[in-house]
């Protein structure tokens, strides 16, 4: 689960401004991505035949460079979304926000 993001208000409360995505969002919605654009188990049976030197037809070829093209194109950018976030994190300053009696709960906030 990523991190909600609060914001003190002007009327001395919490409220939430923004959420943060966490490492194993950004992985799934990554392999979601590739997943819905392309047929994953075609394009592994065709990968499969040309390292096993089976003759694969030109046009499933080309459609299985266009899948690798693609499949780094989203993985570089979920990498580079990981990078961002963990940057935004790192900007935040954790406070404790009391809860009647109980403990209280830390939240992230931004200044």
């Amino acid at each position: 689960m990523g991190t909600n993001i609060f914001k003190l208000n002007q009327d001395g409360n919490y409220q939430i401004v923004d959420y943060i995505k966490s490492d194993d969002e950004i992985d799934l919605e990554t392999t979601e991505t590739i997943s819905n654009a392309f047929n994953e188990s075609m394009m592994n049976r065709i990968s499969s035949a040309k390292a096993n030197g089976l003759p694969v037809a030109d046009s499933d070829y080309q459609k299985f460079l266009a899948y690798n093209t693609f499949a780094e194109q989203c993985r570089s950018a979920g990498r580079a979304n990981k990078t961002a976030n963990a940057a935004a994190l790192a900007l935040l300053k954790e406070v404790d926000l009391p809860q009647g009696l109980g403990e209280p709960i830390k939240i992230m906030v931004r200044d």
